[in-house]
């Protein structure tokens, strides 16, 4: 006589929720680093009382730091107090970031004296003296952007929600005037990899591919040519 075979429905394991693509910071990251980190010795090579070259590079400034500003103002105000409440434990690596932030943000107040001063005569004295200050900054926002990207990336990605993660990136775009925010783009695809810039561009709105493709590369282009000298 044959045994009855008792059949058993497959175990059946929930699916792991979706992730933050927490990689595309790295990605910003590296238009701050590389920006602010020329501008010392785009400082320092301009020609003697070149006042034009000197506003070209002051604008440039302003608009990476405004860019910066948005940056680590909505990290201060929107991500550190729910990463602080949902991750105790690492209250004191968010409070660096903190700190961090703070010693940029006062490193860019102590600039527009000294970048007024070597706009208006675009001499070697006060440009040595900007160019250093400018490389503390550097340094120091090279410092956090480390931290961060070592340290806290892989804390938002497992506690932040995907939709918490993309609020991020729609305020940064609010806050981007729409010229500029091609030039950003393509200040970002300069140092991107080919997986990075497939998983980026298929992410943007096709009204921003549109318009990064049919004029936006021709103003990133022009506007890069005229800081860097090209």
């Amino acid at each position: 006589m044959s045994q009855a075979t008792t059949l058993t429905a497959p175990e059946t394991t929930a699916a792991a929720p979706e992730r933050p693509w927490v990689h595309e910071m790295v990605i910003v990251h590296r238009v701050f680093r590389k920006e602010l980190g020329m501008l010392p010795a785009l400082v320092a090579a301009t020609a003697e009382g070149d006042r034009k070259r000197a506003r070209t590079l002051h604008k440039h400034y302003r608009f990476v730091t405004e860019v910066l500003h948005h940056h680590h103002t909505y990290e201060d105000d929107n991500l550190w107090p729910v990463l602080t409440e949902r991750c105790p434990m690492d209250a004191e690596l968010i409070a660096r970031m903190e700190s961090q932030h703070e010693r940029v943000a006062a490193l860019i107040a102590s600039l527009p004296d000294a970048w007024q001063a070597w706009e208006y005569v675009a001499d070697t004295g006060s440009g040595a003296r900007l160019a250093e200050v400018l490389a503390a900054l550097s340094a120091a926002l090279d410092e956090h952007l480390h931290d961060e990207e070592v340290y806290l990336l892989p804390i938002m990605e497992e506690h932040l929600s995907v939709a918490e993660w993309k609020a991020f990136g729609k305020h940064a775009a609010r806050k981007m005037d729409k010229k500029k925010g091609l030039i950003w783009l393509g200040l970002m695809f300069e140092d991107i990899t080919d997986d990075e810039y497939a998983r980026f561009w298929a992410g943007l709105p096709a009204y921003v591919r549109l318009g990064y493709s049919t004029v936006g590369e021709g103003q990133y282009r022009r506007g890069v040519g005229r800081v860097r000298g090209n």
